[in-house]
């Protein structure tokens, strides 16, 4: 089931914006196989230690962001994107005010 989207056109900003000093997360699609999150992260704020329990992807729509896998860093900008394989520790810092897009799915 789809979420957080009303029929029609959505603009990105309506639906999640970055505020000062937080990390906030929209649930698009949260299901048992896909979860699908909009992450709004401010400039500096990191997520740690995460192990994912499916493959996922990120993918940066604005701004700057540091994703270390394994502990090997990889930079992504906007339209980027990155894969992160289950069970792999992961970790994210935004190196600018970003919105990222996480698809995690299940096989």
């Amino acid at each position: 089931m789809i979420k957080n989207l009303h029929d029609g056109v959505n603009s990105l900003h309506e639906i999640i914006s970055v505020h000062k000093n937080q990390v906030v997360s929209k649930a698009l699609v949260d299901s048992v196989n896909t979860d699908i999150r909009l992450f709004s992260i401010y400039k500096g704020e990191v997520i740690t230690n995460e192990i994912y329990p499916m493959d996922t992807m990120i993918v940066c729509l604005e701004g700057k962001m540091e994703v270390v896998i394994e502990g090997k860093p990889h930079t992504l900008s906007q339209n980027d994107m990155i894969r992160i394989e289950i069970g792999r520790d992961s970790s994210l810092k935004s190196l600018d005010d970003s919105i990222i897009l996480q698809i995690m799915v299940k096989d």
